[in-house]
């Protein structure tokens, strides 16, 4: 793992998102979750806090999950991060790889305004968790 990041360092930042998503790919699948777990932690610090006003939330089906007012907004789940997000938004972003509409119970009718992003995503796990708490918090 060391190896990878090291190497990951020395590219350039315009080929971070494409070696990102080849780094994941040969993650084990404990690590991907470790990394995913990570990077829920880094967003749980960062909207846990009198400034933003989130709270831990209660768990969707058994997973870690943030909230305001109530209301969820990221969820951890295995191999990433689920996100609420506007329609248009959503539909744009489950475009990308290793992206997808959040269909839990595999009806073939995903949640509606939840997207999962795996943790080749994880550069821009931030900007969609503000996105995601705009969102829920009515103020975007």
């Amino acid at each position: 793992m060391h190896h990878l990041k090291t190497s990951v360092r020395k590219v350039s930042l315009s080929r971070a998102p494409e070696l990102m998503s080849i780094v994941v790919q040969r993650l084990h699948h404990t690590e991907l979750a470790m990394l995913a777990e990570d990077a829920f932690d880094d967003l749980e610090r960062r909207y846990c806090t009198p400034e933003h006003g989130a709270l831990p939330g209660q768990r969707i089906f058994g997973c870690r999950a943030l909230a305001i007012h109530g209301k969820d907004f990221v969820v951890l789940r295995r191999g990433g991060l689920l996100f609420k997000l506007p329609q248009d938004m959503r539909l744009q972003i489950s475009e990308r790889q290793d992206a997808e509409l959040w269909d839990p119970l595999d009806t073939g009718r995903p949640f509606r305004e939840w997207i999962f992003l795996s943790v080749s995503h994880v550069g821009d796990y931030r900007r969609f968790g503000d996105l995601a708490l705009a969102h829920v918090a009515g103020t975007r």
